[in-house]
């Protein structure tokens, strides 16, 4: 068997379908120049912030699988993986946690994006 086939296989994978994700990753996201000032050295920045996003946080207890198991609230090193069923991507935002993880939709859009979740638990 395939060495990375038989690695995924040994780990607690869940398969979690039909999520609505509602949040998106940034409404605007503008750009700033700042100057600092710090004693006799003068920098300029060039950074962009976003604004305006509402990500949608979910915790691995209050999901199900698709046989109906509830997911252990406590997960050691999870990775989620979002598989969209339709033409909006959706990301996860930032790291998973132990206990929870946020989606949120990476286009601006009103519409509400549908997912699948594939979460392993990698140990």
């Amino acid at each position: 068997m395939n060495p990375t086939l038989s690695y995924l296989l040994g780990k607690k994978m869940w398969w979690v379908s039909g999520i609505n994700v509602w949040g998106s990753v940034a409404a605007f996201e503008p750009q700033f120049v700042i100057t600092e000032t710090e004693g006799s050295t003068k920098r300029l920045v060039h950074t962009t912030v976003a604004l305006g996003g509402s990500v949608q946080q979910l915790g691995y207890g209050d999901l199900a699988d698709v046989k109906g198991n509830k997911l252990p609230e406590l997960l050691i090193n999870p990775r989620v993986l979002p598989i969209a069923k339709g033409n909006i991507p959706v990301l996860v935002q930032g790291s998973e946690g132990e206990k929870s993880f946020a989606l949120a939709k990476a286009v601006q859009t009103s519409q509400v994006a549908s997912v699948d979740l594939l979460i392993i638990e990698m140990g």
